[in-house]
């Protein structure tokens, strides 16, 4: 027994008495019946819809041709041209097979032609079959990605264990792209090229007659491999490189330490733009994010001159951008000198400042005869010279930095050419 379906055509100018007598086990074409070509200027919404429930449609398409960037096919997982699509489908193609995984079990198509150079169309097979049970993953998203290569994580709705990736460049069509079965999720994507903007989708692959749909679209860009390893006398900037923009979806963390045993790293950050309150660029005082921050940046508010205090002279640096609005990112130079860390270890019996952090006030408490004539400066994270108020006491020196925001400020000593550097966290 033929089963039969319901099946709606919204034709603007033209009608085709063949839409209207469709069953299961017919073909869907084009206008011109699968023997000639559709014609120009078309515009019409299909919708098919099985005729009882728990079944679905589904469409095995054996041939496709339509005039490359001009005329469209696009194909909805509903019984309406809504929703995310399976695609938008033009040029020379193997489409392949679709299936309906809503409720209504439903598919909606939606053809476009313009004004000039049809081609042969389409041929698909009409079949209606049980409600599918390999469903499409959801929730694709991309977690990590650098200049070759990306990592990928989906949602199973059932309980397959292998999954089909095809990923290509953006706007790259179903098809066209490179497949990849695997078990594995999360999945990396290697092999990639720099400063690439790709597409990718995942199905669920439950055997060899069964492929789910296609999850929802995931894009990223990759970034620029850097022209220089960052380390001292060198240069440091976002992954863009110094004349692009950086990714989106970006999480990189990079650790610059000096190579001699007693330098620190110098940062001095020389234009800084990212997206205000979205992309932002974390630094520690050290060589891993355990370490104290000594600064969160973003929109326009730049670092300035950034300097080690750890006793290992590194800084880490974590970048984290969102899905959209890249800006120009960040330059600065590296340089290293004599780490105020171990100057500070050398003297560590001799000055102690306390409390640290403070809500304001700090004492400098010295072991020994400070000489007249010491000076004092106070600068923020972005280097720039502060006043400060001091106070002689019989131990040593108080500080008022009550007037000050909270955050990291570098309370300078300097005596006979000798600079001692202290970090002063308000609290």
């Amino acid at each position: 027994m033929i089963k039969r379906f319901t099946l709606l055509v919204l034709l603007l100018g033209i009608q085709f008495p063949f839409f209207t007598q469709l069953s299961c086990d017919d073909l869907f074409t084009d206008s011109g019946g699968g023997n000639s070509g559709y014609f120009d200027n078309e515009s019409y919404t299909t919708t098919i819809c099985p005729g009882t429930s728990n079944e679905a449609i589904q469409l095995i398409f054996s041939t496709f041709i339509t005039e490359f960037g001009y005329d469209f096919l696009t194909i909805y997982d509903n019984d309406n041209p809504s929703g995310v699509p399976f695609g938008v489908f033009s040029g020379n193609l193997s489409l392949g097979t679709f299936v309906a995984e809503n409720s209504t079990g439903c598919l909606t198509i939606v053809f476009t032609s313009d004004g000039s150079v049809t081609e042969s169309g389409w041929i698909a097979q009409i079949n209606c079959i049980p409600e599918p049970t390999c469903l499409k993953p959801t929730n694709l998203a991309i977690t990590f990605h650098n200049s070759m290569s990306s990592t990928v994580s989906w949602n199973s709705v059932g309980s397959e264990t292998q999954w089909l990736i095809e990923y290509g460049n953006q706007g790259f069509q179903h098809g066209n792209g490179i497949e990849i079965l695997t078990s594995s999720n999360p999945f990396s994507i290697n092999g990639l090229t720099e400063l690439t903007n790709y597409d990718v989708y995942v199905r669920s692959y439950c055997g060899q007659n069964e492929i789910s749909n296609f999850s929802n679209l995931a894009s990223f860009k990759t970034s620029m491999t850097p022209l220089l390893p960052f380390i001292c006398d060198n240069n440091f900037s976002d992954n863009g490189g110094p004349n692009g923009n950086y990714s989106n979806n970006t999480n990189d963390t990079i650790t610059i330490c000096p190579e001699n045993l007693g330098d620190a790293v110098f940062l001095n950050f020389t234009s800084f733009s990212t997206e205000d309150n979205y992309d932002s660029l974390t630094i520690y005082n050290g060589d891993s994010i355990t370490e104290n921050i000594l600064g969160v940046f973003s929109g326009i508010n730049s670092p300035g001159l950034i300097t080690s205090h750890a006793e290992n002279g590194c800084l880490t640096l974590v970048f984290s951008s969102d899905q959209s609005i890249p800006s120009e990112g960040w330059f600065a130079t590296i340089s290293c000198s004599l780490s105020t860390a171990e100057v500070k270890s050398n003297f560590k019996n001799e000055i102690e400042v306390y409390p640290n952090p403070s809500s304001g006030f700090f004492q400098l408490k010295t072991n020994v005869p400070i000489v007249n004539g010491i000076d004092f400066s106070l600068k923020n994270l972005e280097g720039k010279e502060l006043i400060l108020k001091q106070i002689k006491t019989e131990s040593g020196f108080e500080f008022d930095l009550t007037f000050y925001e909270k955050g990291i400020y570098f309370l300078s000593l300097e005596n006979n050419s000798e600079i001692r550097i202290i970090t002063l966290m308000k609290e």
